[in-house]
Parts: structure tokens; C-alpha cells; sequence
């Protein structure tokens, strides 16, 4: 199931929280609004990132490759925070290792 609404109400509710991109770099982000959040890296900002830009992704069938890297701005938060269990953890064949979330 790739249920747009269900992946962003489950992203918005784990706002603040660190979050690992593929390479292992920690970052966070904060909800601006309904249909935007910020991602945060060594404490700077990284570009807004919307609802639509998720929902784009989701579309495809893998969350790497060049493809996906040149389509979708702030892949690698992108892919950071769709292949995170705590997002999408039965959802649609998540990738368990490539969340990276330390408890």
C-alpha cells in the first residue's frame, strides 16, 4: 500500500526526530505546515520538502538510482525518511536496514 495520506500523517508525527539519509548522515526536520516540512543537518536548514515531492516518489518502485536521484529534490531526505521503519514499516516492502534509526 502506498497511501500518500497514511506515509504523511505517520511523517508529521515523527517530526523532530532523528532521521539517517542513506550514507548515514543524521538530520531532522520540523513541520511548517500541512504539506511542508524543513530538513535540518548540522544544524542548517536543507530545503523545504512537500507533500507532492513524497507522493512523486512514492511512484517509484526503487528509492535510489539515478533516476530517482535527478527527479526528486532532497533525495537522500527523501529516501531517509521513506525507507525509516517508523514511516512505512510494513507499508511497502521497507528496506530494514536502510532506515538506520538508532534507538
Amino acid at each position: 500500500m502506498r497511501d500518500i495520506n497514511y506515509i504523511w500523517n505517520k511523517i508529521l508525527e515523527h517530526a523532530g526526530k532523528a532521521f539517517y539519509t542513506f550514507r548515514g548522515l543524521e538530520f531532522t526536520y520540523e513541520v511548517l505546515d500541512d504539506h511542508t516540512i524543513r530538513p535540518y543537518r548540522d544544524g542548517e536548514t536543507r530545503g523545504d520538502l512537500s507533500k507532492n515531492l513524497f507522493e512523486k516518489a512514492l511512484q517509484f518502485s526503487s528509492f535510489s538510482g539515478k533516476e530517482f536521484n535527478n527527479t526528486i529534490i532532497g533525495s537522500s531526505y527523501v529516501r531517509g525518511i521513506l525507507e525509516d521503519r517508523r514511516i512505512n514499516y510494513g507499508t511497502y516492502g521497507s528496506n530494514q536496514k536502510g532506515n538506520r534509526h538508532k534507538r
